[in-house]
Protein backbone atom coordinates (compact mmCIF):
# COMPACT_ATOMS: atom_id res chain seq x y z
CA UNK A 1 0.00 0.00 0.00
CA UNK A 2 1.60 3.45 -0.80
CA UNK A 3 1.66 5.60 1.91
CA UNK A 4 0.42 9.25 1.79
CA UNK A 5 2.69 12.05 -0.04
CA UNK A 6 4.30 13.93 2.98
CA UNK A 7 3.74 18.04 2.38
CA UNK A 8 6.77 19.89 0.43
CA UNK A 9 9.53 20.52 2.92
CA UNK A 10 7.04 19.06 6.15
CA UNK A 11 4.84 21.98 4.79
CA UNK A 12 1.12 22.11 4.48
CA UNK A 13 0.71 23.72 0.92
CA UNK A 14 -1.48 26.61 1.64
CA UNK A 15 0.37 27.13 4.89
CA UNK A 16 1.87 30.50 5.95
CA UNK A 17 5.24 29.73 5.06
CA UNK A 18 4.18 28.91 1.55
CA UNK A 19 2.41 32.29 1.18
CA UNK A 20 5.77 33.76 2.34
CA UNK A 21 7.28 31.93 0.03
CA UNK A 22 5.21 33.17 -2.78
CA UNK A 23 5.21 36.72 -1.58
CA UNK A 24 9.02 36.41 -1.57
CA UNK A 25 9.49 35.59 -5.05
CA UNK A 26 6.74 38.10 -6.14
CA UNK A 27 8.62 40.66 -4.49
CA UNK A 28 11.96 39.90 -6.09
CA UNK A 29 10.09 39.43 -9.34
CA UNK A 30 9.10 42.95 -9.26
CA UNK A 31 12.24 44.57 -8.01
CA UNK A 32 14.22 42.70 -10.94
CA UNK A 33 11.74 43.58 -13.35
CA UNK A 34 11.75 47.47 -12.23
CA UNK A 35 15.73 46.95 -12.44
CA UNK A 36 15.86 45.85 -15.88
CA UNK A 37 12.85 48.36 -16.95
CA UNK A 38 15.13 51.08 -15.72
CA UNK A 39 18.53 49.92 -17.18
CA UNK A 40 17.23 49.85 -20.45
CA UNK A 41 16.57 53.65 -20.52
CA UNK A 42 20.19 53.73 -20.07
CA UNK A 43 23.57 54.03 -21.73
CA UNK A 44 25.11 51.91 -19.25
CA UNK A 45 23.25 48.28 -19.79
CA UNK A 46 25.38 47.84 -23.40
CA UNK A 47 29.21 48.74 -21.56
CA UNK A 48 28.03 46.87 -18.53
CA UNK A 49 26.70 43.80 -20.71
CA UNK A 50 30.07 43.80 -22.52
CA UNK A 51 32.12 43.82 -19.15
CA UNK A 52 29.83 40.89 -18.27
CA UNK A 53 30.51 38.99 -21.35
CA UNK A 54 34.04 39.86 -21.08
CA UNK A 55 34.23 39.03 -17.67
CA UNK A 56 32.59 35.92 -18.18
CA UNK A 57 34.71 34.69 -20.92
CA UNK A 58 37.88 35.04 -18.82
CA UNK A 59 36.65 33.02 -16.17
CA UNK A 60 35.63 30.03 -18.37
CA UNK A 61 39.07 30.17 -19.47
CA UNK A 62 40.60 30.07 -16.18
CA UNK A 63 38.58 27.26 -15.46
CA UNK A 64 40.47 25.79 -18.25
CA UNK A 65 43.99 26.64 -16.90
CA UNK A 66 44.78 29.48 -18.95
CA UNK A 67 46.91 30.72 -16.35
CA UNK A 68 47.62 34.18 -18.00
CA UNK A 69 43.97 34.88 -18.68
CA UNK A 70 42.65 33.60 -15.09
CA UNK A 71 45.75 36.00 -13.63
CA UNK A 72 44.29 39.28 -15.54
CA UNK A 73 40.35 38.31 -15.25
CA UNK A 74 41.43 38.15 -10.87
CA UNK A 75 42.61 41.23 -10.73
CA UNK A 76 40.53 43.37 -13.34
CA UNK A 77 37.22 42.08 -12.01
CA UNK A 78 37.77 45.06 -8.92
CA UNK A 79 38.86 47.56 -10.85
CA UNK A 80 35.72 47.25 -13.75
CA UNK A 81 33.23 47.09 -10.73
CA UNK A 82 34.99 50.44 -9.69
CA UNK A 83 34.79 51.91 -13.28
CA UNK A 84 31.27 50.89 -13.70
CA UNK A 85 30.12 52.78 -10.60
CA UNK A 86 32.41 56.01 -11.66
CA UNK A 87 30.84 56.07 -15.31
CA UNK A 88 27.79 55.27 -14.00
CA UNK A 89 27.17 56.90 -10.72
CA UNK A 90 24.06 59.46 -12.27
CA UNK A 91 22.40 56.58 -13.42
CA UNK A 92 23.13 54.17 -10.46
CA UNK A 93 21.44 57.03 -9.00
CA UNK A 94 18.61 57.57 -11.47
CA UNK A 95 17.70 53.89 -11.42
CA UNK A 96 17.94 53.64 -7.24
CA UNK A 97 16.04 56.75 -7.12
CA UNK A 98 13.24 55.28 -9.24
CA UNK A 99 13.30 51.80 -7.35
CA UNK A 100 12.43 53.62 -4.43
CA UNK A 101 10.01 55.72 -5.54
CA UNK A 102 8.11 52.55 -7.15
CA UNK A 103 8.73 50.21 -3.83
CA UNK A 104 6.84 53.23 -2.34
CA UNK A 105 4.15 52.96 -4.74
CA UNK A 106 3.59 49.51 -4.48
CA UNK A 107 3.89 48.98 -0.48
CA UNK A 108 0.34 47.91 1.07
CA UNK A 109 -1.75 50.93 2.88
CA UNK A 110 1.29 53.45 1.85
CA UNK A 111 -0.03 56.76 1.74
CA UNK A 112 -0.51 57.95 -1.75
CA UNK A 113 2.42 59.80 -3.97
CA UNK A 114 1.50 63.16 -4.64
CA UNK A 115 3.81 64.00 -7.62
CA UNK A 116 3.21 67.59 -7.69
CA UNK A 117 1.82 70.07 -5.58
CA UNK A 118 -1.59 72.00 -6.44
CA UNK A 119 -0.17 75.18 -6.24
CA UNK A 120 2.64 74.66 -8.68
CA UNK A 121 -0.12 73.56 -10.99
CA UNK A 122 -1.79 76.60 -10.10
CA UNK A 123 1.28 78.41 -11.31
CA UNK A 124 1.42 76.39 -14.69
CA UNK A 125 -1.97 77.32 -15.68
CA UNK A 126 -1.54 80.90 -14.84
CA UNK A 127 1.25 80.77 -16.97
CA UNK A 128 -0.24 79.54 -19.46
CA UNK A 129 -3.37 81.87 -19.74
CA UNK A 130 -0.92 84.66 -19.60
CA UNK A 131 1.37 82.94 -23.02
CA UNK A 132 -2.22 82.66 -24.60
CA UNK A 133 -2.94 86.59 -23.67
CA UNK A 134 0.01 87.11 -25.44
CA UNK A 135 0.38 84.56 -28.48
CA UNK A 136 2.58 82.85 -27.80
CA UNK A 137 3.25 78.88 -27.19
CA UNK A 138 4.98 77.14 -24.54
CA UNK A 139 5.78 73.88 -23.31
CA UNK A 140 6.07 72.69 -19.85
CA UNK A 141 7.00 69.17 -18.63
CA UNK A 142 6.08 67.34 -14.83
CA UNK A 143 7.95 64.59 -14.23
CA UNK A 144 6.63 61.74 -12.28
CA UNK A 145 7.87 58.49 -11.02
CA UNK A 146 10.48 58.27 -14.17
CA UNK A 147 13.99 60.36 -14.51
CA UNK A 148 14.02 60.47 -18.32
CA UNK A 149 17.17 62.25 -18.69
CA UNK A 150 18.45 60.00 -20.69
CA UNK A 151 15.91 61.60 -23.60
CA UNK A 152 16.62 65.32 -23.12
CA UNK A 153 18.88 66.91 -25.21
CA UNK A 154 20.63 70.46 -24.76
CA UNK A 155 18.70 72.80 -22.45
CA UNK A 156 19.93 74.28 -19.33
CA UNK A 157 20.24 72.97 -15.95
CA UNK A 158 18.50 74.73 -13.39
CA UNK A 159 17.05 74.06 -9.54
CA UNK A 160 14.58 77.24 -8.97
CA UNK A 161 11.26 77.64 -7.04
CA UNK A 162 8.39 77.69 -9.75
CA UNK A 163 6.78 80.85 -9.89
CA UNK A 164 4.40 82.55 -12.86
CA UNK A 165 6.87 85.80 -13.12
CA UNK A 166 9.93 83.05 -14.04
CA UNK A 167 8.00 80.49 -16.08
CA UNK A 168 6.90 83.72 -17.99
CA UNK A 169 10.26 85.36 -18.74
CA UNK A 170 11.56 81.87 -19.66
CA UNK A 171 8.80 81.02 -22.39
CA UNK A 172 8.15 84.60 -23.47
CA UNK A 173 10.82 85.28 -26.34
CA UNK A 174 13.31 86.83 -27.41
CA UNK A 175 14.32 85.13 -24.45
CA UNK A 176 17.42 82.87 -25.12
CA UNK A 177 15.43 79.98 -23.00
CA UNK A 178 11.98 80.23 -24.84
CA UNK A 179 12.52 77.59 -27.18
CA UNK A 180 12.48 73.96 -26.11
CA UNK A 181 10.69 72.66 -22.88
CA UNK A 182 10.77 73.81 -19.04
CA UNK A 183 11.21 70.90 -17.12
CA UNK A 184 9.45 70.79 -13.48
CA UNK A 185 10.31 68.03 -10.83
CA UNK A 186 9.14 68.03 -7.54
CA UNK A 187 8.14 71.73 -7.62
CA UNK A 188 11.22 72.86 -8.86
CA UNK A 189 11.89 74.24 -12.01
CA UNK A 190 15.14 71.67 -13.26
CA UNK A 191 15.65 72.60 -16.87
CA UNK A 192 14.94 74.97 -19.27
CA UNK A 193 15.25 75.17 -23.50
CA UNK A 194 15.16 71.45 -23.48
CA UNK A 195 15.06 69.09 -26.59
CA UNK A 196 12.15 66.95 -26.48
CA UNK A 197 11.86 62.92 -28.84
CA UNK A 198 9.24 63.39 -31.74
CA UNK A 199 6.73 61.50 -31.60
CA UNK A 200 5.75 59.82 -35.14
CA UNK A 201 2.32 59.01 -34.85
CA UNK A 202 0.46 60.94 -37.22
CA UNK A 203 -3.49 60.07 -35.37
CA UNK A 204 -2.53 62.10 -33.10
CA UNK A 205 0.08 65.07 -34.43
CA UNK A 206 -1.40 65.20 -37.99
CA UNK A 207 -1.13 69.29 -38.64
CA UNK A 208 0.15 69.88 -35.32
CA UNK A 209 3.43 71.57 -34.87
CA UNK A 210 6.88 70.55 -33.19
CA UNK A 211 5.65 71.37 -29.89
CA UNK A 212 2.57 68.78 -29.81
CA UNK A 213 4.73 66.25 -31.49
CA UNK A 214 7.37 66.91 -28.59
CA UNK A 215 4.77 66.83 -25.86
CA UNK A 216 3.61 63.47 -27.31
CA UNK A 217 7.20 62.10 -27.59
CA UNK A 218 7.84 62.53 -24.08
CA UNK A 219 4.67 61.03 -22.66
CA UNK A 220 5.20 57.90 -25.02
CA UNK A 221 8.64 57.43 -23.87
CA UNK A 222 8.44 58.32 -20.32
CA UNK A 223 5.42 58.67 -17.84
CA UNK A 224 6.33 62.17 -17.64
CA UNK A 225 3.63 64.98 -18.62
CA UNK A 226 3.69 67.68 -20.64
CA UNK A 227 0.97 70.72 -21.26
CA UNK A 228 1.42 72.62 -25.09
CA UNK A 229 0.28 75.86 -25.26
CA UNK A 230 -0.46 76.71 -29.01
CA UNK A 231 1.12 79.91 -30.47
CA UNK A 232 -1.47 79.64 -33.51
CA UNK A 233 -4.72 79.11 -31.67
CA UNK A 234 -4.10 79.93 -28.03
CA UNK A 235 -5.31 76.41 -27.45
CA UNK A 236 -4.51 74.37 -24.42
CA UNK A 237 -3.19 70.16 -25.05
CA UNK A 238 -1.64 68.08 -22.57
CA UNK A 239 0.22 64.75 -23.32
CA UNK A 240 0.28 61.94 -20.55
CA UNK A 241 0.59 58.26 -20.90
CA UNK A 242 1.14 57.99 -24.48
CA UNK A 243 -1.88 60.20 -25.49
CA UNK A 244 -2.77 63.79 -26.78
CA UNK A 245 -5.49 65.70 -25.42
CA UNK A 246 -6.36 68.93 -27.79
CA UNK A 247 -8.64 71.78 -26.88
CA UNK A 248 -8.81 71.57 -23.61
CA UNK A 249 -10.53 74.25 -21.37
CA UNK A 250 -8.46 75.76 -18.34
CA UNK A 251 -10.60 73.96 -15.75
CA UNK A 252 -10.41 70.52 -17.59
CA UNK A 253 -6.62 71.32 -18.05
CA UNK A 254 -6.55 71.71 -14.29
CA UNK A 255 -8.63 68.83 -13.25
CA UNK A 256 -6.63 66.14 -15.21
CA UNK A 257 -3.04 67.58 -14.08
CA UNK A 258 -4.89 67.28 -10.30
CA UNK A 259 -5.52 63.58 -11.35
CA UNK A 260 -2.01 62.77 -12.55
CA UNK A 261 -0.18 64.04 -10.32
CA UNK A 262 -1.61 61.86 -7.92
CA UNK A 263 -4.65 64.35 -6.28
CA UNK A 264 -7.44 61.60 -6.00
CA UNK A 265 -10.19 62.30 -8.85
CA UNK A 266 -9.12 65.80 -9.45
CA UNK A 267 -9.71 66.71 -6.00
CA UNK A 268 -7.79 69.77 -4.09
CA UNK A 269 -5.60 68.64 -1.27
Amino acid sequence: MIGALSPPLGQPLFSGFWLAQAADVLIVALVVRKLLSELLKTRALKITLLFVVIIGAGMALRALDFTIVGYLVSRVIPFAFLALVFLFHSEIRDVLSNLAIFLEEHIPFGRDRVWTQQNTIDTILETAKYLRRRQLGGLIVLERAESPKNLYEGGMKLDTRVSAELLGSILEPPGPLHDGAVIIKNDRIVGAAVILPLSTQEDYVAGKGTRHRAALGIAESSDAIAVVISEETGKFSLAADGVLESSLTSAVLRERLLALTGHSDGEEH
